[in-house]
């Protein structure tokens, strides 16, 4: 019997705990953890991807992202808890003015990912591709945009 991701992960998680917990807290590397932790969920995300689990994942934490309508269709939709440590590219914490303009791209645990501005709001999408601008990662991820506009 093949063995549930989500059980494996959440051992591998306890294992990394016990390994830390009992050392003193300058020694412990806040970077390296938080990377361990991308890492890993990375991982179960890409488990959860490759057996088709349900559409409305966050792209960072895996958990409920929260959204319906439209908002669940965008690629690599971000909750709004990972959102809220979202930075600019200065390391900055990449606020919301309320416009329809904003930072982009902002990374959450060093992830890259591209804001969405519209009548005031927004929506984060994370970047698997390593995209250099919005416009690349929208034809990365919808590569059928593309064909419609050569059809003109």
């Amino acid at each position: 019997m093949k063995e549930d991701p989500q059980e494996s992960i959440g051992r591998a998680i306890r294992r990394l705990y016990r390994a830390t917990q009992d050392l003193k807290p300058r020694r412990v590397d806040t970077a390296q953890l938080e990377a361990a932790q991308v890492l890993i969920t990375d991982w179960l995300g890409q488990q959860n991807r490759e057996l088709g689990s349900e559409h409305r994942q966050c792209a960072i934490c895996q958990r409920d992202h929260g959204y319906d309508g439209e908002m669940k269709d965008y690629p690599g939709v971000v909750c709004r808890d990972c959102d809220t440590l979202a930075v600019n590219e200065k390391g900055r914490s990449a606020k919301i003015t309320g416009t329809d303009e904003g930072y982009n791209p902002v990374y959450i645990g060093g992830i890259k990912c591209w804001r969405r501005y519209r009548f005031g709001g927004y929506i984060t999408m994370r970047d698997d591709n390593r995209c250099s601008t919005l416009d690349d990662f929208y034809q990365q991820q919808y590569p059928e945009w593309n064909k419609d506009a050569e059809r003109g």
